[in-house]
Parts: structure tokens; sequence; C-alpha cells
């Protein structure tokens, strides 16, 4: 055996070994493209929830105004809380839809949300209340969770503390399994 030439198949190994490391090169020279264009750590960007004022029946300001302090209520619970994972476009950004008969995720469009928060609070006889809320995903209009509750006196802190909590609850383990869309119009 001469000392300088390879063997057959001591080319074929370092050949192997260069194919190997070039694509390594490449799938690190592409890496921080693919983390930019989302193939990689889309997880990071926050879910854009929109809280839609909750609609009430016109004509009654009481139910007015139980609507808007549990939207703000639900809100500011969402608000303690500091999630990273969630980007909250609250009730100074959704105030004009008040009184609108658009679709939740029309309205959701517009705000640029993924997810809406949108809910409705109604009389149903003397002394009782239903409030409904629904967590809607903007791109298809689908709910990902609704619920509704019959309260004696919607109007009261404590009723009005404990719907904000269920809703809460409720919404934010929705959310929690909700991830942002790939690409964002």
């Amino acid at each position: 055996m001469n000392g300088g030439d390879p063997t057959p198949e001591t080319r074929r190994r370092n050949k192997r070994t260069l194919w190997i490391l070039l694509a390594i090169a490449l799938a690190l020279a592409f890496l921080p493209l693919a983390v930019w264009l989302g193939f990689f750590g889309a997880g990071n960007e926050p879910l854009r929830v929109g809280f839609l004022p909750f609609r009430s029946p016109p004509g009654d300001p009481g139910l007015q105004q139980a609507a808007t302090g549990l939207m703000e209520a639900t809100y500011d619970r969402f608000h303690e809380q500091d999630d990273s994972r969630f980007f909250l476009i609250g009730p100074s950004d959704t105030r004009g839809f008040q009184g609108s008969s658009a679709p939740p995720d029309s309205l959701g469009m517009r705000l640029g949300a993924d997810v809406v928060l949108a809910g409705a609070v109604r009389s149903t006889g003397p002394g009782k209340t239903k409030v409904s809320a629904a967590v809607i995903r903007v791109e298809d209009g689908r709910a990902l969770w609704s619920g509704e509750l019959e309260v004696p006196d919607v109007g009261a802190q404590n009723t009005r503390s404990y719907l904000s909590e269920w809703i809460w609850d409720r919404a934010r383990r929705t959310l929690q399994t909700v991830r942002p869309p790939r690409s964002r119009s």
C-alpha cells in the first residue's frame, strides 16, 4: 500500500462527510430565514385577543351598563395576568363597535384580532338575567368556546365579579390552546 493514495473506501467516506457538512452549513445558513418566515419559533408570537362590547337590548340602560361593566371587568382580569402569550385589544379600541349588528368575526377582522371575546346580557324575566359569552376565531367565525349563565341580579358587584371570573376562567383555558395563525393579513 502506498502512503499517499487513499483507498476507494476512504474516498467514499470523505465524500460523504463533505456532503453532510455542506448540508449542515446550508441548514445553518437558512435557519434565520426559516425563523423569520415563521417555520420555527411562530409560537413566540402572541395571540391577538379582541374584547368586543357585550350586547344588550336597546333602551334598557341597566342592562347596557351591566354589559359594559362585565366586559370591562373581564378585560381587566386578563390585563391583570399580564400573560405574554396574549396581546389584548381592549375597551378603548372596541368601544366604537357598541350596538353594531356586524358578526363578531367581522369586527375582529377590522381590529386585526385572531380571536374575539363576545357576549350578551339580556333579561329573561323579572329579576333574572341571562349572560352569554363566546371565544370566536376570526379566521372562520367558529366558536371555540361558548357558555351562558342565568343570574338573579347582574347589576350587583358580587354577581359581576362572579360572572367576569367565570368568563375569564373558561376563555383563558380556551385561549391557551389556540395558536396564532401562520399568516396574518
